[in-house]
């Protein structure tokens, strides 16, 4: 038996039940490979859905199948580059990194979603193809600053296979606009921009507080030597009446 790659997994759901899962499930040896038929279900889903996927982008047009081709290509490199980084500044024990948690450099390691989209386009002066490299707008300066000024420099350093196609910004965002799911507060340009509100609105409160204690403490002053000028006049006045 064998799954159609025509048709969606849902579709073929009695088939695998009923047929291919027994088959596969008596061929295991327990002992071995002590798997429940929940696990094999699961495989056999991810694997027709990695299949089907790779079919119907055959059935599309070239210039789409080749598009698909090289983004999955720039996927691979980039995500390759950024592990051979972090995984330097962990070896050489850099500063900067020590500051950011394990969790969220974790996070950056493992996943290409957090680094600009790099994304191979054919120039139409000189029909050659160039990489576009776009910002993605979630992210915070913090995080940016991070990525371009500090990781890639790392990366010139310790890839020893040099791109040879020139990489460029291009204009605007990339459509990705949604972060990672529980993507850590400081890396999101919303949550930067919160914290310099709350910290602008601290300030003038501090100033506020700052302006209305030195007010006080004029006022103080101010009472302080109008009682001086009291008694120096009753002073006055009892030298007076001692003189009469």
């Amino acid at each position: 038996y064998q799954l159609k790659l025509q048709e969606t997994f849902e579709d073929q759901r009695d088939l695998v039940k009923i047929s291919i899962l027994p088959r596969i499930t008596n061929a295991l040896d327990k002992t071995t490979f002590p798997v429940v038929d929940g696990i094999i279900y699961k495989i056999l889903y991810q694997l027709h859905r990695h299949q089907r996927d790779k079919f119907i982008t055959e059935q599309k047009p070239a210039i789409v199948v080749d598009k698909y081709k090289r983004r999955k290509h720039n996927n691979r490199r980039v995500d390759s580059v950024h592990k051979i980084s972090y995984y330097h500044l962990s070896e050489v024990n850099d500063k900067l990194i020590r500051k950011i948690a394990k969790k969220d450099l974790m996070k950056l390691q493992t996943s290409n979603r957090y680094h600009s989209p790099e994304i191979s386009e054919t120039d139409e002066e000189s029909v050659k193809r160039k990489i576009i490299v776009y910002d993605l707008k979630w992210r915070s300066q913090a995080l940016k600053e991070l990525l371009k000024n500090y990781v890639d420099k790392i990366n010139d350093k310790t890839v020893k296979v040099k791109i040879s196609r020139i990489r460029s910004h291009g204009p605007g965002f990339a459509s990705e606009n949604k972060p990672p799911i529980n993507v850590p507060k400081w890396m999101l340009a919303k949550y930067e921009t919160e914290t310099i509100e709350e910290e602008n609105e601290v300030n003038k409160e501090d100033e506020v507080k700052s302006e209305g204690e030195v007010n006080e403490e004029e006022n103080e002053v101010d009472e302080e030597e109008n009682e001086v000028d009291e008694e120096e006049n009753e002073d006055d006045e009892n030298d007076e009446g001692e003189a009469l």
